[in-house]
């Protein structure tokens, strides 16, 4: 987690209105502090004292990036030959 383009410890003090940078798989989140929470609450509440300020732009990398690591192949065309393994691996750049 960043803050202000440093990393931050877990024992810093947050306060409302700071921006964090999150790293949560392949998507770099941007979240706002609408207000602290003085109890635990269920993590579908706590989206309620969080706003989301990640650009769509980044969603759509992380569809984008989903859809290329999945290839189709039709029922019943068994398992791909080395031929095709290799050419599945050189379109996905691995």
């Amino acid at each position: 987690m960043k803050w202000d383009g440093q990393i931050v410890k877990p024992s810093r003090v947050v306060v409302p209105g700071d921006r964090f940078h999150v790293n949560v798989g392949w998507i770099t989140k941007e979240i706002q502090v609408k207000a602290l929470l003085h109890n635990r609450l269920s993590a579908k509440l706590v989206m309620d004292y969080l706003e989301d300020l990640t650009p769509k732009e980044e969603y759509d990398r992380v569809e984008l990036i989903k859809e290329m690591r999945n290839e189709y192949r039709d029922r019943g065309a068994g398992r791909p030959t080395k031929r095709e393994r290799r050419d599945i691996d050189r379109l996905k750049g691995t």
